[in-house]
């Protein structure tokens, strides 16, 4: 039996744009990151539901394991285009309004959204034995967004995601059975999270502390 072995050395490196740095910061204590991670870098990984990594079926499988590059033994370009359709349905049971109001709010509608995600990698092989690769896909997002005036409006209306990867990757072939890679993840993040706010809760709360504390009469 002939076993090639691999070891791969993975960095990664994030630039933020955030739009809404405290909102994106509440928002995350109370949702999962995991909510806006995307599996779909490679088609053919997908295909095979991720079971073997160091499987290197093509030149897509330098995201997750760059010393596959070293199987590439020829120029390779593959790419893929998957479609993201997530269905998000919030069905009211029950609630109370919000301090101050008189409406609940509806249900919010289908938050979900078709989304188009896209890769693309290339390996090319250097000499017999240091390979090339450069790769790009879009490693976090999606978008949800309810109605304006659903139930939950004060917590989230709109929570949208987009991210640009790029992958540049090296791998060295130490011998026929051995083979080690370099790469490097460099993303580009840009998040926006939206609520409504309770203006008649707040200038309530302050009605209320006002009239405590003297500032108005108490009848007003």
């Amino acid at each position: 039996m002939n076993t090639h072995h691999i070891i791969s050395v993975s960095c990664k490196v994030f630039t933020n744009t955030l739009i809404g740095v405290a909102a994106f910061w509440l928002v995350s204590t109370k949702v999962s990151a995991a909510a806006f991670a995307l599996q779909e870098q490679s088609g053919s990984g997908l295909g095979t539901a991720f079971a073997g990594p160091a499987e290197a079926a093509d030149a897509s499988s330098m995201y997750t394991n760059p010393a596959t590059l070293a199987k590439r033994k020829s120029i390779q370009i593959v790419g893929a285009m998957h479609i993201a359709t997530p269905s998000m349905k919030f069905k009211n049971q029950g609630s109370a309004a919000a301090f101050n109001q008189r409406n609940i709010g509806g249900n919010g509608g289908d938050a979900g959204s078709i989304n188009l995600l896209g890769n693309l990698y290339i390996a090319v092989p250097i000499n017999e034995r240091w390979t090339f690769g450069l790769g790009n896909g879009a490693p976090f997002g999606l978008v949800s967004k309810y109605d304006r005036h659903w139930a939950g409006r004060y917590l989230a209306v709109e929570s949208n995601v987009k991210s640009f990867n790029v992958n540049p990757a090296v791998s060295f072939q130490i011998s026929d059975n051995l083979s080690v890679g370099l790469g490097l993840n460099w993303q580009y993040l840009r998040a926006k999270f939206t609520n409504a706010v309770n203006y008649s809760a707040a200038l309530g709360n302050a009605a209320q502390t006002a009239a405590a504390s003297g500032a108005i009469p108490a009848e007003l």
